[in-house]
C-alpha cells in the first residue's frame, strides 16, 4: 500500500508493514518514494500500471517507523509482483542474505 506522510509537505511513502499488523500497530514502517532516481538495487520503481502518477521510485534504502496518524491517504496498492521486487530490495538494503 501506498501512502501520503504528512510533516511539512505530502510526501508519499510505501507502507512495508505487514497487513495484519497495520490494523492493531500504532506504528508503521514506511519506505519514501522519490522522483530522484539513482538505479540502485534498493529502489524499486512503481509505474502507471501500479497506480503511480508519475515516474518515481521506493528507496529502501531509507526505512523509516512512523506513527500511523501521520498517514493521510491511499494513493495506490503496489502488485504482489512488485512487492516481491520491494522485498528483494529491502533484503539487499539491510544484507539480510
Amino acid at each position: 500500500m501506498v501512502g501520503r506522510l504528512t510533516a511539512t509537505r505530502w510526501a508519499p511513502v510505501l507502507i512495508t508493514t505487514r497487513d495484519s499488523a497495520i490494523t492493531v500497530r500504532d506504528a508503521l514502517t514506511v519506505a519514501p518514494i522519490t522522483r530522484t532516481l539513482w538505479h540502485i538495487p534498493v529502489e524499486v520503481s512503481p509505474d502507471q500500471r501500479d497506480g503511480m502518477p508519475t515516474a518515481c521510485v521506493v528507496n529502501c534504502d531509507n526505512l523509516l517507523t512512523i506513527p500511523k496518524s501521520l498517514l493521510q491517504s491511499r494513493m495506490c496498492t503496489l502488485t504482489t509482483g512488485k512487492m516481491q521486487t520491494v522485498e528483494q530490495a529491502i533484503t539487499f538494503a539491510l544484507a539480510l542474505t
